[in-house]
């Protein structure tokens, strides 16, 4: 399902397109609380992100509560015991604690990477930002048409011809 995001007040939602009921659903990321919302129209979808959030905020000050943020810096991860081993003893060797170590490969492995831009851009004719309902589902039957009449092909065979 085509998915776009929205910000506001440094919380972020996922976006997609609910055919069924004709309408935009989207959902706050990033947080134990759960924030949903909707709207007709992109419009209204993001007026309704914007009063979700504001909302929230205005609910946890009434009840004297932190509101929660999103990456707070902080996550479990589960390895097998065999890297958790190597981990702890590469941390060892080089003097830091297994906590430390990982940051810095982190770090390291993102810096070499490609970069992930702020918000994910859609291309112009696909951004959900820029189309109205109906336009937005037109692109999406068509899609589904090219896909039952065969017009697709693999995005592995497209990357691995244009590496060619």
């Amino acid at each position: 399902m085509p998915e776009s995001m929205l910000e506001y007040k440094g919380y972020h939602a996922k976006i997609y397109f609910d055919a069924r009921d004709d309408i935009f659903v989207g959902e706050v990321f990033g947080l134990n609380d759960s924030l949903n919302f909707h709207g007709s129209n992109v419009q209204e979808l993001k007026e309704m992100f914007r009063q979700c959030i504001d909302n929230y905020l205005q609910l946890c000050q009434e009840l004297g509560e932190e509101p929660e943020r999103e990456f707070k810096g902080n996550f479990n991860i589960r390895v097998q015991p065999e890297l958790h081993r190597q981990l702890a003893y590469n941390a060892l060797k080089e003097g830091k604690s297994l906590n430390q170590y990982i940051n810095e490969s982190l770090e390291q492995f993102i810096a070499n990477s490609a970069t992930v831009p702020e918000q994910p851009q859609a291309p112009a004719e696909m951004d959900a930002e820029r189309m109205s309902a109906e336009q937005f589902r037109e692109k999406l039957q068509k899609g589904y048409d090219d896909i039952e009449a065969g017009r697709y092909q693999v995005a592995e065979t497209i990357f691995a011809q244009r590496r060619k």
